[in-house]
């Protein structure tokens, strides 16, 4: 986890050791990602997500064939509506430097869901979970776990073992 301040223009300039904790991004290399809103209010980011291609697939059949006032409150919807919410991100080097800048998406500024710029953020990398929150919430969601950790790691175990 790394706490940054997001800098003029909107970016996160992230450190050579955050650049090298997302193993799918390459230090030098430009990086393209989707950035989605995660389940806690937070920026997720993935090089591709399999389900995502399925918000692609209803996308374009609503281009084609939009939606109709009363399918408002079909399940289908809620796939529209959340893939409203996905952003491309670039992941851009730094000229002589082994770190990257990312540009924070301006719907997901607008909407509250990361800082602007003076803002700071959080970016946490585990495994492929890249996620980068605004502050308060990272505080208010680790809070909130701290004061159910004893039943949250009775349930990790179990968690665990179904990941093999």
């Amino acid at each position: 986890m790394w706490v940054h301040v997001v800098e003029r223009q909107n970016r996160l300039r992230l450190s050579e050791e955050a650049t090298r904790s997302v193993r799918f991004l390459k230090p030098g290399q430009e990086t393209i990602c989707k950035a989605f809103l995660g389940s806690a209010g937070q920026l997720q980011i993935a090089p591709e997500i399999v389900s995502l291609a399925v918000t692609e697939e209803i996308n374009t059949a609503l281009t084609q064939m939009p939606a109709r006032p009363e399918e408002a409150v079909a399940p289908w919807m809620d796939i529209a509506r959340f893939s409203a919410t996905v952003w491309l991100v670039k992941f851009q080097p730094e000229p002589g430097r082994k770190r990257l800048t990312v540009v924070l998406p301006r719907e997901a500024r607008k909407l509250g869901i990361v800082p602007n710029t003076g803002g700071v953020a959080v970016f946490f990398v585990s495994g492929d979970v890249v996620e980068i929150w605004r502050h308060d919430r990272w505080v208010e969601h680790n809070a909130k776990a701290r004061s159910d950790l004893d039943e949250i790691a009775e349930a990790v175990p179990d968690s665990l073992s179904e990941r093999h």
